[in-house]
C-alpha cells in the first residue's frame, strides 16, 4: 500500500491513444503473459512489478473505450 502523500506520488505516464480501439476496452497493448509455472520449489515468479507499469496503460483503455470518438471531446482540458 502506498503511504506517500498523494503531492509525493508519481503522475501517470503520457498513453498513445491510437492503441487502444474506441469501442471496448482493449488491453492487447497492456495485458500480462499467462499464467506462470511454478519453479520445482513450487514458488511463482512475483509479476506485481510488470502488474504495476501496465496500469497507467489499463486505465487509458477504459477512459478511452467511455470516451469514445476524441474528436467529440470539448472543453478548456480537451485533448
Amino acid at each position: 500500500m502506498l503511504t506517500r502523500p498523494y503531492y509525493e506520488r508519481l503522475k501517470p505516464t503520457s498513453q498513445n491513444l491510437s492503441l487502444f480501439a474506441p469501442d471496448r476496452i482493449d488491453l492487447s497493448n497492456v495485458h500480462l503473459p499467462d499464467y506462470p509455472k511454478p519453479d520445482p520449489a513450487g514458488r511463482l515468479t512475483d509479476s506485481r512489478d510488470l502488474a504495476n507499469s501496465f496500469f497507467d496503460g489499463r486505465a487509458a483503455a477504459a477512459v478511452r473505450c467511455s470516451v469514445g470518438d476524441l474528436n467529440s471531446i470539448s472543453g478548456p482540458n480537451a485533448l
